[in-house]
């Protein structure tokens, strides 16, 4: 067997244990209220959610509050940016398509990689770096969203997974650049 033939059959495997796990992970139809409990939880981690709180803290908060919703704009902007080029160069389907009620389902059809899981990481991560007393509330809600995601079948685990960790480097790089920025320039 070719080394092309081995990585393809254990590309093959990964993504049908992907799919597999996924399956499993994901709410049955029957069951009202949990798939309404996870539709909430899957909204929880909306862009549009996440900008309005930011806008808020940038008009009425403290200085502080003010340089996390500052880092925390640029920071989805960016995310929003490079997981969009993602999903659209790949174009890979994700395994339920969204029920109504899904502000950007009938735009958005891709599924790798998660821009909530993104979002969610890049934010947790930002919120440890500047207010630590936010962080383990904030991860419970990331975690709410993500797996309410998987529960509806928005996406796979492994769409999951990447997401997280795209916004992890985001998050990092956000907060690397920032703390230079604020050497040079202070925010009002």
């Amino acid at each position: 067997m070719s080394l092309v033939d081995r990585c393809k059959e254990l590309t093959d495997r990964a993504i049908a244990c992907d799919s597999e796990i996924s399956r499993q992970l994901t709410v049955a139809e029957g069951t009202l209220w949990r798939r309404r409990g996870a539709a909430v939880g899957a909204h929880l981690g909306d862009g549009l959610l996440w900008l309005l709180l930011a806008l808020s803290a940038l008009l009425w908060g403290d200085a502080s509050l003010k340089g996390v919703a500052l880092q925390s704009l640029t920071a989805m902007i960016v995310s929003a940016g490079s997981v969009t080029l993602i999903k659209f160069s790949l174009r890979r389907r994700r395994p339920l398509e969204p029920a109504e009620g899904f502000f950007f389902s009938r735009y958005d059809h891709y599924s790798f990689p998660s821009g909530h899981a993104a979002r969610m990481a890049c934010l947790t991560l930002l919120m440890w770096a500047s207010h630590p007393s936010f962080t383990l509330p904030l991860c419970a809600l990331t975690l709410a969203t993500l797996l309410s995601r998987l529960h509806l079948g928005l996406h796979y685990l492994s769409d999951i997974i990447g997401g997280l960790v795209i916004g992890l480097c985001l998050g990092l790089g956000v907060t690397a650049l920032w703390a230079q920025l604020l050497a040079q320039v202070p925010i009002p």
